[in-house]
């Protein structure tokens, strides 16, 4: 389950809000997912959103993304799937 420290959550920001964007590449990248994804969004002080680029995991990395942009709402957190480029 995706969990994020609850002390230090904060709701979702209106869309002109965001001091930050953070872009994420991401191919099977499920043992560094939560530490990338929580730095940018638990700064103090800064008002961040996380942009992952899923290239078609298959380690679990898209249902933990599925999980955490369902969690924290499309002002925070949003996931692109790439389609598989053989």
């Amino acid at each position: 389950a995706v969990a994020l420290d609850p002390k230090r959550q904060r709701t979702a920001p209106p869309a002109d809000a965001v001091d930050i964007s953070v872009l994420c590449p991401c191919k099977n990248a499920l043992p560094w997912l939560p530490a990338a994804v929580r730095a940018p969004l638990l700064q103090l002080g800064l008002v961040c959103e996380v942009l992952v680029v899923d290239d078609w995991s298959t380690d679990g990395s898209s249902a933990w993304l599925d999980e955490l942009a369902a969690a924290l709402g499309p002002a925070r957190a949003s996931v692109e799937r790439t389609g598989p480029s053989g």
